[in-house]
């Protein structure tokens, strides 16, 4: 195993981490530069009523299990940090939950 996690545990169908080359690719930062330009708001809060500003690009249906849509502009949505980080980590948890 040396120094990883048993076939049981180990993260699956996690593409989003620190490095990813994606993420610097030309074609990502064009798509997350259109997406915050045509929805400047967060799109979760302003759907509750709130209006803040959207930081993050985030992918509707997740890489890790569409990465066919990964560069979809329909497939993205600007949420604010607080937004994503929630909606990240329910998909992480189901995903752990329900490999």
């Amino acid at each position: 195993m040396e120094g990883s996690r048993c076939d049981k545990h180990k993260p699956r169908g996690r593409k989003n981490r620190s490095g990813d080359p994606f993420y610097s690719s030309g074609p990502w930062r064009r798509l997350r530069r259109a997406r915050l330009t045509a929805e400047p708001l967060c799109r979760s809060c302003h759907e509750a009523g709130r209006v803040r500003e959207g930081s993050r690009v985030d992918h509707i249906l997740p890489r890790a299990d569409r990465p066919d849509l990964e560069l979809e502009f329909d497939n993205t949505q600007s949420l604010c940090e607080s937004c994503h980080n929630r909606k990240t980590m329910g998909e992480n948890w189901a995903r752990w939950r329900n490999p």
